[in-house]
């Protein structure tokens, strides 16, 4: 194992921290998931070894009625709808890849954005473990048309479905099929972290998102 995949402090800039926080508390969601070798080695190799990326971006698109966008790409098991996602590289900062990301992903340039929070992973099969991040954004694009303009994303379809029932969307995404299973437990964590905190924010009096 190479030394300090394990730690977030290798991933994870206190300074963008703090400056995504802003002055609220900072929104950190620990998460501890066990992983088959298989999923782990992937993940592993990805991060730690090939350092293809230091993190995700995650992002709640939303259109005019506030429905939230759901893709699926060519290689996914049935049922495998999620919100969409993107690697941040090492070297790139968290805004510069959502940017980045949103573009490739949807087509849309210059959306406004909110920062929702962060997962903070623990992966581990037997005595690995591995650190990983994701931040969460809402991403607002009015009535645009998403277009993927990377065709290497695979995208092979989009859905809109109403943020209430994102739990309902991590349900379906931890029950696919078995060879599946790890890569759907760790997908469903951002869909109910993304409800929670678009509930919180209702809560708040900060948006009226989650019907």
């Amino acid at each position: 194992m190479i030394p300090g995949a394990d730690d977030l402090s290798t991933l994870v800039d206190p300074a963008e921290l703090a400056a995504l926080d802003g002055d609220r508390a900072q929104m950190r969601h620990d998460v501890r998931l066990p992983f088959s070798a298989a999923e782990f080695g992937f993940w592993y190799d990805k991060v730690a070894v090939q350092r293809e990326r230091r993190g995700e971006v995650l992002l709640v698109v939303e259109r005019e009625d506030g429905d939230v966008l759901l893709h699926t790409k060519t290689q996914y098991p049935v049922g495998g709808w999620r919100l969409l996602s993107g690697g941040i590289r090492y070297g790139e900062e968290v805004l510069e890849a959502l940017v980045r990301e949103v573009r490739e992903e949807t087509g849309v340039s210059d959306a406004p954005f909110d920062y929702l929070g962060w997962i903070a992973y623990d992966l581990r099969h037997g005595r690995g473990r591995l650190a990983f991040a994701s931040y969460l954004f809402r991403v607002r694009i009015g009535d645009a048309k998403p277009q993927v303009t990377d065709p290497k994303e695979a995208i092979s379809g989009f859905r809109w479905v109403a943020p209430d029932t994102l739990d309902a969307v991590a349900q379906r995404l931890r029950s696919v099929a078995p060879a599946w299973r790890d890569w759907g437990a760790f997908r469903a964590v951002g869909h109910e972290f993304a409800k929670q905190r678009l509930l919180e924010a209702v809560a708040e009096g900060e948006d009226p998102a989650v019907r």
